[in-house]
């Protein structure tokens, strides 16, 4: 059964602590960055939108014409640095779902639900 981050705060010792603190930093580190690559985006999703209603046909068919015609370079430039950024935020963040598996933190529900998501594999078996 999972433990609660409750729970977990009170006997966690220092580097658990440490690595609790940094999923907490990344985790919003790449929210920000998701918002931002998401905000970039929107002049594609609008045009694309525009053009589906327009011609009735799906957004598979029009995606690839509307981000060649809509979307200034600048733009699609922006949202692919952030895009860039929130990798590497993931990356750090499946090492230290690593981290948190070498410290014993397995029982915890946090990484438990997240690991296989950032890690790209099951938790290993202790």
């Amino acid at each position: 059964m999972a433990t609660t981050v409750e729970d977990f705060m009170e006997s966690a010792n220092k580097e658990q602590l440490r690595i609790f603190d940094c999923l907490k930093k990344l985790g919003k580190r790449e929210h920000e960055l998701a918002d931002s690559v998401n905000k970039a985006h929107k002049p594609y999703w609008e045009a694309a939108e525009r053009e589906r209603r327009h011609w009735g046909v799906s957004f598979v068919q029009i995606s690839d014409l509307v981000v060649e015609q809509e979307i200034a370079p600048a733009g699609y430039a922006a949202a692919s640095g952030y895009q860039k950024k929130l990798e590497k935020v993931r990356e750090e963040m499946a090492g230290v779902f690593r981290e948190a598996i070498g410290q014993g933190m397995d029982h915890l529900g946090i990484i438990q639900r997240h690991y296989e998501h950032y890690v790209g594999e099951p938790i290993p078996a202790s």
